[in-house]
């Protein structure tokens, strides 16, 4: 499914705010976990791609690391610019404004989902990595099972217009291999959400968050959506299936 870019540039202006304060996304832990698989030197020149709020791009300089990110959305850059130690640009995933090898590593956090032409971004990566070096991408993981997929992506677009279509774990491999990238380790990962939280900070018409949540609650007691829900002190809550895979660029000849 194809999504017009200025949908994706108005519904993340409107998200900025809520997106950057959101406590998931600044997760201390999570943003350790994603330190630690990418196993980078610090030091080393990091491009985070559809970087947000700059919240990555913000852990990556704390780390150490030389952090460049670039967004779509004006407002997410403005966002970002309050992040110190950095640096950010507005520039499309899918026409990189660097050099052939100007990056050690890409990282590109839960994205991968809203990309339009997601092998033509994977290419994008694989021309800014300096041959020998690394890409992280982390994004939810699609059902395998199709009905369970169709479900899955219709409470997402009901939350959120601006998703464009989420990965099974193979279909992201093939991507990152169709454009030269050889896959150098996997990691699952599970995050739960809180659904108002999660909901509140796409601001979706209360139509249709209202369907997406009876579409959540039609999976407390059958799982229709691949992945578990339940109710936690009146709270609706749910266990997302996401995936950490790190790919290298080959070195020429190798």
């Amino acid at each position: 499914m194809a999504c017009d870019p200025s949908i994706i540039r108005d519904r993340f202006g409107r998200q900025a705010r809520a997106f950057a304060r959101s406590p998931h996304q600044r997760d201390p832990e999570r943003l350790r976990g994603l330190l630690e698989f990418l196993d980078a030197r610090p030091g080393a020149r990091i491009l985070d791609i559809a970087c947000g709020p700059g919240i990555v791009t913000a852990a990556l300089a704390r780390g150490g690391f030389v952090a460049v990110g670039i967004d779509l959305t004006e407002a997410m850059v403005r966002e970002s610019e309050a992040q110190a130690g950095s640096h950010y640009l507005v520039a499309d995933a899918a026409m990189l404004p660097f050099l052939d090898g100007a990056f050690e590593h890409v990282v590109c956090r839960n994205s991968f989902h809203h990309f339009v032409d997601a092998p033509g971004v994977a290419r994008q990566i694989a021309g800014v990595l300096r041959p020998g070096w690394t890409v992280l991408v982390e994004d939810m993981r699609a059902p395998d099972d199709p009905s369970k997929r169709e479900y899955h992506e219709t409470v997402e677009r009901l939350r959120d217009p601006a998703h464009v279509r989420t990965l099974t774990r193979t279909e992201l491999c093939s991507i990152l291999g169709g454009a030269g990238l050889v896959i150098d380790r996997e990691r699952a990962v599970d995050n739960v959400l809180d659904f108002e939280e999660w909901a509140a900070r796409a601001f979706p018409p209360e139509e249709d968050k209202e369907r997406a949540r009876a579409m959540l609650e039609a999976c407390l007691d059958e799982d229709r959506i691949g992945h578990e829900v339940w109710r936690e002190g009146g709270r609706l809550k749910f266990r997302r299936r996401s995936m950490m895979i790190r790919a290298l660029r080959p070195r020429t000849g190798s």
